[in-house]
């Protein structure tokens, strides 16, 4: 259990990197898309509570020395460390200037769809509420920023 634990621990903290690169990515894009600036810094401070949360979540299983708690889905870090990697990509570019307008959009929505693709949150399998309440959060906010994301997207006017 103890081995369980901390690679569970592990794979959260990584995920909680990804939720803060994605902070990063998305508050910078409300710099570079200056008619986004309030959409972006939405974005961007969801993301932060996202990291936070994830944390909590790791808090809650190392609290409760992984009793409660089984594995549901297998992640593994390197897979992680590939989309943390696709994630600081997308903000070397945007910083570059190589990915602006539209394209930032769209490399948005194509990294929140991943994201529920891998249904990441899913971890863990258990039965403690809170830390059921701190996953449906997660996945019930990046399920919202896909749709904004294509709601945006198709009301941008040409130029945008």
């Amino acid at each position: 259990m103890e081995k369980d634990v901390k690679n569970w621990v592990t794979i959260l903290g990584k995920m909680a990197r990804i939720e803060n690169a994605l902070t990063e990515l998305y508050r910078r894009a409300g710099v570079a898309c200056a008619s986004g600036a309030d959409f972006w810094g939405n974005m961007a401070g969801e993301e932060a509570n996202h990291a936070a949360v994830i944390g909590a979540m790791a808090n809650l299983v190392i609290k409760r020395k992984g009793a409660g708690f089984s594995s549901n889905r297998v992640f593994t870090v390197a897979a992680l460390d590939t989309f943390q990697k696709i994630v600081e990509g997308n903000l070397s570019s945007l910083k570059d200037g190589k990915l602006n307008g539209k394209k930032v959009y769209y490399a948005a929505k194509d990294l929140e769809s991943a994201l529920m693709e891998t249904r990441y949150w899913q971890l863990l399998k258990t039965e403690d509420q809170g830390y059921m309440d701190l996953m449906r959060l997660v996945e019930d906010e990046t399920m919202a920023h896909r749709a904004r994301l294509e709601e945006r997207i198709r009301s941008l006017q040409p130029g945008e």
